[in-house]
């Protein structure tokens, strides 16, 4: 399952142009244009996708199918996910999730910014992955920017907690936990 991921993540996307808007990328390889440079996804209603609140399509039954939202330049997309998660990417990022959460973690892959407004859920945390983190969390609020061009990743966090951890780091290297 995370090496499907992994592999979905790393698959070279060509970033739509910044008039033809969002662009989302089903795991079915259907690509479907959101047409407006603000556009909603939500995730929330089982079964479905509904699109800036009007079109609507049907979401693939199993669960940990992957899609994702590319966000081209001049863009902004708002995301919710099926666990009533809410995620706001800006211009030129991407974002790699499950149309549903199953497992021990809710998982999810992100190239640029985007700020989170993750549902609680103690029992299963909440994980952004970056080409170079693993920004793990409970119940927050907060913003990262990895956008690949960058040499640094940055977190701004508004509310609870967050633990982040290099993602090949050394036995010994402990996570550093942030708070507001």
């Amino acid at each position: 399952q995370k090496v499907e991921f992994q592999q979905f993540a790393s698959q070279p996307i060509e970033n739509p142009s910044s008039s033809q808007g969002p662009l989302l990328i089903t795991s079915n390889g259907g690509n479907v244009n959101l047409k407006k440079s603000n556009s909603l996804v939500d995730y929330s209603r089982s079964g479905s996708v509904v699109l800036n609140n009007d079109s609507v399509i049907r979401a693939e039954g199993a669960p940990n199918v992957l899609n994702q939202l590319v966000i081209p330049y001049g863009n902004q997309s708002k995301v919710v996910l099926a666990d009533n998660s809410v995620v706001w990417l800006n211009a030129g990022s991407r974002l790699v999730y499950p149309t549903s959460f199953s497992g021990k973690t809710r998982e999810v892959i992100l190239f640029g910014e985007a700020f989170f407004e993750v549902s609680k859920n103690q029992k299963m945390p909440f994980v952004v992955k970056t080409t170079d983190l693993e920004i793990r969390v409970l119940g927050t609020k907060f913003n990262i920017s990895a956008y690949s061009e960058d040499k640094i990743v940055q977190t701004v966090l508004t509310e609870g907690s967050v633990a982040i951890r290099r993602k090949n780091a050394r036995f010994y290297e402990k996570e550093l936990v942030l708070k507001p």
